[in-house]
């Protein structure tokens, strides 16, 4: 991504981001996503601290490995599918 790139990127997340805010109480902010998903604010906010912890480690697996590839060999691709397939699983036909 070029400078030029990134300076847009963050612009339009920005607008997006004030958009967002205009109207909206501090209490609509941090619910309406967890809503949407059938969570409390609470409920949301353990399942992504999960979820990033697990990212975390999955990166951790793979900086490790970056520097010593006889090290963690399968952990980081075995990190990361766990996390896709928990992302995105399959719907049942």
């Amino acid at each position: 991504m070029t400078s030029h790139e990134n300076s847009a990127f963050v612009s339009q997340t920005l607008i997006k981001l004030i958009q967002r805010l205009e109207g909206s109480t501090l209490q609509e902010l941090y619910t309406k996503l967890p809503k949407e998903k059938g969570m409390t604010y609470v409920e949301y906010l353990i399942q992504t601290l999960r979820l990033s912890f697990k990212m975390a480690k999955g990166s951790l697996y793979l900086l490790i490995h970056s520097f010593f590839p006889f090290i963690f060999e399968e952990k980081g691709r075995e990190k990361i599918e766990q996390i896709y397939h928990e992302l995105c699983p399959k719907k049942k036909e």
